[in-house]
């Protein structure tokens, strides 16, 4: 359990360096494709989904772990979008929805990751 909370902890302190650093939109919309900066964050916010949730190893039940990864995982959706008001980095709906959407994802790999390792190895 200790590993998985340093874990969260060395995450976390990534993800906030990640979204606060003062740094403009990810991407180059010469090749064609403008939407990196949402493809980072669905990214981003999903490895923060799958450490949030596999961090609750205090937790008995898979659906514990999953809630409590949801809730870590959205707040720090909304902490870094607060903060990034006051470092003057740019933050949009899009941003916000990529934030989700990845955060859904994750905890769905999570989820389904768990469900087959407890299929075969008769883990309740």
């Amino acid at each position: 359990m200790r590993k998985n909370l340093i874990v969260l902890i060395l995450w976390t302190l990534v993800l906030f360096g990640l979204m606060l650093a003062p740094i403009g939109a990810v991407g180059n919309p010469r090749f064609g494709f403008k939407h990196w900066d949402s493809v980072s964050h669905l990214v981003i916010f999903g490895v923060t989904s799958v450490v949030c949730a596999w961090s609750a190893s205090f937790f008995k039940t898979l659906f514990a772990r999953t809630l409590f990864g949801f809730i870590l995982a959205l707040s720090l959706v909304l902490v870094t979008a607060g903060f990034q008001l006051f470092v003057g980095r740019h933050r949009d709906f899009f941003d916000l929805q990529a934030d989700v959407a990845g955060l859904s994802l994750g905890l769905l790999v999570y989820v389904l990751f768990e469900l087959r390792r407890e299929h075969h190895h008769g883990v309740a």
